[in-house]
């Protein structure tokens, strides 16, 4: 017996070859053709929803693909601090994934990071490209670029479960004693995905080199979080951040150069965390392997990887 849609077009069959007592009736018929317009109705919603799922498949990727650009847009505009979304967004999945955090979440904080200096297309070159200290003016100016980055993302048109990221994203620069900017938030008051972005900016940004100045040697970068502690970061997320494995974090400073990365190097690393490589480098009595954790380290941070053949 066929089973027909509401055009009555055949869509499928039911096979029916025998009956436990007599012959098929009119009766039985009456009930395969009930059963088989369910079985029609089941078949067009399963097909609707594979049509469904594949449209959001293409407009999720359509999306991914448009705010790559938009950052990759950002970054091209400066040398120096090119790739500074991309490793926010690698630093804030570690973060998150330390934290424990499910997968919805992990999407938005990333989308987030990749769209958290959109902003900085409405910022003057002379102010994000200058070498020297900027003026009360100029810092004022490039301040600008977080409610820009607010107002250019409130105008992409989002589904609804990606509406959170533009707070999130528009939260970076929020301080947890509430003297951030723009909106001067407050603790909890600041949406988690951005006290995580928080974190992995300001890593980002002092251990990277800048127009103004070279990278932050590693120990103080470390006491520069730990110092911000419930003032400038949320506390649990420092500490949570210190404790991922420095193996995790040079593959973020070897973005475009895993490869330069040996495995045994690797594997000694995963065992340590920022603050294991801190102690060892203003520690005093350190012992001649934790010295050498603490080098091996160095060398990786320092850039001097580009001086190994191959790399």
């Amino acid at each position: 017996m066929p089973i027909k849609n509401n055009n009555q077009e055949i869509i499928g069959a039911f096979q029916v070859l025998n009956k436990l007592n007599g012959v098929f009736t009119k009766g039985d018929e009456d009930l395969l053709a009930a059963i088989g317009g369910s079985a029609s109705i089941a078949l067009e919603n399963a097909q609707l929803f594979e049509q469904q799922k594949e449209l959001y498949k293409e407009q999720k990727e359509l999306f991914e693909s448009f705010i790559d650009t938009l950052a990759t847009s950002i970054d091209a505009r400066d040398k120096i601090t090119a790739g500074h979304s991309s490793r926010v967004k690698l630093y804030s999945m570690l973060l998150v994934d330390e934290l424990g955090c499910d997968e919805k979440f992990k999407e938005l904080v990333e989308k987030a990071a990749i769209l958290h200096d959109i902003g900085k297309i409405g910022i003057r070159d002379s102010v994000l490209q200058k070498e020297g200290k900027l003026t009360d003016d100029e810092y004022k100016h490039i301040q600008e670029h977080v409610r820009i980055t607010h107002d250019i993302l409130e105008k992409i048109h989002m589904s609804q479960d990606f509406k959170t990221i533009t707070e999130i994203a528009c939260s970076h620069h929020e301080k947890y004693d509430g003297s951030g900017y723009y909106r001067h938030l407050s603790g909890e008051n600041i949406p988690y995905g951005g006290r995580i972005l928080a974190v992995a900016d300001v890593f980002d940004a002092i251990t990277s080199k800048r127009h103004y100045r070279d990278k932050m040697p590693i120990q103080n970068v470390i006491d520069i979080l730990l110092s911000g502690k419930d003032k400038h970061f949320d506390g649990n997320l420092v500490d949570t951040f210190l404790k991922i494995s420095v193996d995790k974090i040079i593959r973020v400073f070897l973005t475009e150069n895993h490869n330069c990365f040996k495995d045994e190097d690797c594997e000694l690393l995963s065992h340590y965390n920022l603050l294991n490589i801190r102690d060892f480098i203003v520690g005093e009595n350190v012992t001649d392997e934790q010295r050498h954790v603490a080098d091996l380290f160095n060398f990786y941070y320092s850039g001097n990887i580009n001086k190994r053949e191959g790399c």
